[in-house]
């Protein structure tokens, strides 16, 4: 039976002139009585005068019920009968075997939606720490890049430099250059001069010949050197600008996503504590009107009237513990992970990045948004 018949059944034995028209009984036991019968009293417990509330209404509220109902009986003065008996036994087993638990179970709810919004904050952490290697991998990337670029341009600075000694070496052989003679003998025939002007100028351009090819060649080498180191390194620039910028977006997608998780899980999480706090009170305050109300009906069932008035002062004026059990434990929550932000890197604006969408959006732990 619920709490709200059961009280229904209590009043109605109390308020018999209130109820519909039942047949007259000799004892509890008799064939055809309405009393005995706590099905029967609980057909008729809508005639009752008393305001029932139901079992999700407060405890304190239904203590106030109980206590009347006792004090009823107190000025009644008498044993309780048979029917009585049943219905505050079953009053107490009701109180303790569903509202009692019931407390217990709410406490348990609240405190398992509270340590399910702090592992959500504890979730951020754990996230961060996977982005975080992540996001050290592509600076280790991006790093090497750098640095092999690095190289490269130093190199392409030697070969510059190599390419303009040739350049002037070629410049320095042809500006040093003069032939023997240009003037032909004044007789022009098989002279001995001409002999000799022919021999000194035919050595002078063979020797040219030679040493502007090697000039040549080496000026040329030294150029396309330059060339292939200068193809080299733009592409290994255009190879670091790109993970410099994959390291950037990942570093701000990581510490957005960190810090959207932290702020709505903090914000949820302290709205979640506060409620719980207040349903803790509320919970305690129940308990309290629990254990006296089992008080009062225990007063009942181990009846004396001599010390019923005594007992049931005690009943209203005993202090209650609370237990334990009903006690909230607030999950303790990691520090914003400041150290683990700082890791993620500065990439500052060395590189001009494009912006991209997905860099700008921040992933919240109701899904992504942006």
């Amino acid at each position: 039976m619920s709490l709200s018949a059961l009280l229904a059944a209590w009043a109605f034995v109390l308020h018999p002139a209130c109820a519909a028209p039942m047949p007259q009984c000799d004892g509890d036991a008799s064939p055809g009585c309405a009393i005995p019968k706590a099905q029967v009293l609980l057909q008729n417990s809508r005639q009752k005068t008393l305001q029932v509330h139901a079992l999700s209404g407060s405890l304190a509220e239904q203590s106030a019920l109980v206590q009347e109902l006792v004090d009823e009986v107190v000025k009644q003065g008498r044993n309780l009968s048979n029917v009585q008996r049943e219905i505050v036994e079953r009053l107490n087993a009701t109180f303790f075997n569903e509202t009692l638990p019931q407390l217990q179970e709410r406490h348990q709810n609240d405190q398992r939606l509270l340590d399910v919004h702090a592992s959500s904050i504890r979730q951020c952490d754990a996230d961060l720490a996977t982005a975080q290697s992540s996001v050290a991998g592509v600076s280790g990337e991006q790093s090497a890049l750098k640095a092999s670029h690095s190289r490269c341009e130093a190199e392409k600075t030697n070969v510059t430099s190599e390419k303009e000694a040739k350049q002037a070496s070629l410049t320095a052989f042809l500006s040093a250059a003069a032939a023997p003679s240009n003037v032909m003998p004044a007789q022009r025939g098989p002279t001995p001069e001409m002999d000799a002007f022919l021999a000194s100028n035919l050595e002078f351009y063979a020797s040219f010949k030679t040493s502007f090819a090697a000039e040549k060649a080496a000026l040329t080498a030294a150029a396309a050197s330059l060339s292939n180191k200068t193809v080299e390194c733009s592409e290994g620039k255009v190879s670091f600008d790109a993970k410099f910028c994959e390291w950037k977006i990942e570093v701000q997608g990581a510490t957005a996503t960190y810090s959207t998780c932290r702020s709505e899980g903090a914000t949820l999480y302290q709205a979640t504590l506060n409620t719980a706090r207040s349903n803790a009170g509320g919970r305690k305050a129940d308990y309290g009107a629990l254990m006296k109300v089992q008080c009062f009906l225990k007063v009942l069932l181990a009846w004396d009237s001599a010390m019923a008035t005594s007992k049931l002062e005690e009943c209203s004026n005993e202090a209650v513990t609370n237990p334990s059990s009903l006690d909230l434990t607030e999950p303790s929550l990691p520090a914003y992970n400041e150290t683990s932000i700082s890791s993620l890197g500065s990439p500052g604006s060395e590189v001009q990045c494009e912006t991209s969408n997905n860099a700008a959006t921040s992933a919240s732990i109701y899904g992504t948004y942006g």
